[in-house]
Parts: structure tokens; sequence; C-alpha cells
């Protein structure tokens, strides 16, 4: 059963992205870049209803992000607004402001702490264990509570990942405050499947009240098709799906490529800081500088951090 859809479009200059969103409701995204490749204004846009046999009418409004960048071309500020238009009179609402500071990043010998999380990562750089250290409201869960399953204790509101082939599985125990609902605290599951090109396909929700009977939650399939259109003014993003591997060791960043192509390597800001023409077969280009990074070659991006 066909649920929703989504059409991406893109410019031929590359600097706007039109994302036409159809789940049940419309919803339009524009999302504008700059000349360096950074997102500089991204609008999210909600038309009157849409819906077939739609007996309420909804107020026209939109969502503005605005994207600032520091000195050294990493996001230093995201402005959030909303412009509601009543009686044809457009009022705007400052929703919030977040700021980001990339001098609290700690790399530890295990992963990294930033933001109030601490990363646990294997030797792929894959994260394993993401730890909440933000102060949770009182009442919610200890910060340092534990329960115990099979023979094992899992901290209470963290997230666990494993992997296997194309498929990324995240296991907590969490702790609800709906039990009014029904919802009790329980353990839950989330598998996500991906296809060649590294794109969700399925991602299937379990929940568990005592970690042997699971329950479904939720199942959600997403299939992609890539289509040449006849406009003129815009065209898909074709993702190439030659063999490429791309991970990030202590000091190094390691590409094993299935063919000749051009690499480029980017901060967390998109500045460009590295290019290169690589051959077939495995390069290990070496960096000075710990943290984040997106590779793009065969007009595909991958994240990954070095140590």
């Amino acid at each position: 059963m066909v649920t929703g859809y989504t059409i991406h479009k893109r410019s031929p200059d590359f600097l706007i992205d039109t994302i036409h969103v159809v789940s049940g409701l419309m919803r339009f995204d524009i999302k504008y870049y700059d000349d360096k490749d950074r997102t500089v204004r991204y609008i999210f846009d909600y038309p009157h209803c849409k819906i077939l046999n739609c007996n309420y009418e909804f107020g026209y409004f939109y969502d503005l992000q605005k994207f600032e960048y520091d000195t050294e071309n990493r996001v230093s500020k995201i402005t959030n607004t909303r412009f509601d238009y009543v009686s044809g009179v457009e009022t705007e609402t400052l929703v919030s402001t977040e700021l980001y500071d990339y001098s609290t990043i700690k790399m530890t010998n295990k992963g990294y702490i930033y933001n109030g999380y601490e990363c646990e990562m294997d030797a792929l750089n894959r994260i394993t264990y993401l730890k909440n250290l933000t102060e949770m409201p009182k009442g919610y869960y200890e910060p340092h509570e534990y329960m115990e399953l099979n023979g094992k204790k899992y901290r209470v509101g963290d997230k666990y990942y494993t992997y296997s082939d194309g498929m990324v599985s995240t296991f907590s125990y969490e702790r609800t405050s709906y039990w009014m609902l029904g919802w009790d605290d329980r353990w839950s599951k989330v598998d996500y499947f991906f296809n060649d090109e590294g794109q969700i396909t399925f991602k299937n929700t379990y929940y568990s009240l005592d970690g042997e009977t699971w329950e479904v939650w939720e199942k959600r399939e997403t299939r992609y098709a890539y289509v040449q259109l006849r406009n003129t003014d815009v065209h898909t993003i074709y993702i190439d799906s030659s063999n490429v591997k791309v991970y990030g060791i202590s000091g190094s960043i390691v590409v094993n490529s299935d063919k000749n192509t051009e690499i480029n390597i980017y901060n967390t800001t998109g500045q460009k800081i590295f290019h290169q023409h690589v051959q077939i077969g495995t390069t290990t280009i070496h960096l000075n500088v710990k943290g984040f990074y997106f590779v793009n070659l065969n007009n595909k991006s991958h994240k990954v951090i070095v140590n």
C-alpha cells in the first residue's frame, strides 16, 4: 500500500532543491545553497488542505530556517521563524535560535563527546553506544539507572547500535510519560535496512514489556525511482552505484574504489580542504586535524570521523 511519496528536484546550477512531500497532506520544501554548496535558507511550505474530501481549511503558513557560518565556514547559528497569513496579513514569529560551539567537541579513547551526548565507536568509526549526558526532567529516570536483560545491563534512555550487512539496529529501554494512554515503560528495537546506494528501504519498530515477547509497532517501506525529467529547468540527482567504501582511521581517511575518480573532502561547514584524483583500489589520505569530515566522490557524500 502506498501511503505517500516525495519528489526531489534540483536546479541546473545546483543552488536550489525543491522537495514535494505528499503523505495525506502536502508540503513543499525549498532548500537554497550558496556558491560554496552551503545551505543558507530552508523553507518548509504548508499549503492549504489538499487531502481528498478535506472539510477543514488550514490557515496558510510556512517555516523558514536561516543558516549562518563562522570565519572557518562552520555553521554557527540556525534561526527558525514561522510566517502566518491571517486575513491577508503576514505575521512573523521567532520560534527558536540554535547556536553551535565547536570548541566543546571532545575526542575520547572510544569516540567523542558533543552537544550533550557521548558516542562510542568501533574500529570502522560506527557508533555503537550513544550515551545521553543531558539532565532529564525529575522523575523521568535516574542519571545512572540500568535495566538488565539476558545478563547484560543497559542504561535507561541510551541507545545501543549493532551492524550487519545492509542493516543497522538500535536497542534501548525507554521510560515513558504516557501511562494515561496505556503506554508502559518498555524495551525498544528499531531495524533499518539499506539498499546498495545507502538509502533506507525498510524501517521496522518493535516494543516489548519483558524483553522476550515483541510486538510490531510500525513497519515502513520506502521505494526509490530515478527518472530524467523533461523540464529543462530541473533534474533529479542520480546516485552512483559503484562499489565504494569510505571510512576514517587514526589520522587518516581510507577510500576503496572500484574505478578511477575525483575525491573532495570537506569539513563540517562545507569548506573544501582536499582534492585529489584517485586510482582503482585503496587510497589513504592523511589529515592532521581530528574531527568530522564529508568525503565526496562519484556524486555521493560519505560522513567519516578521523580520530
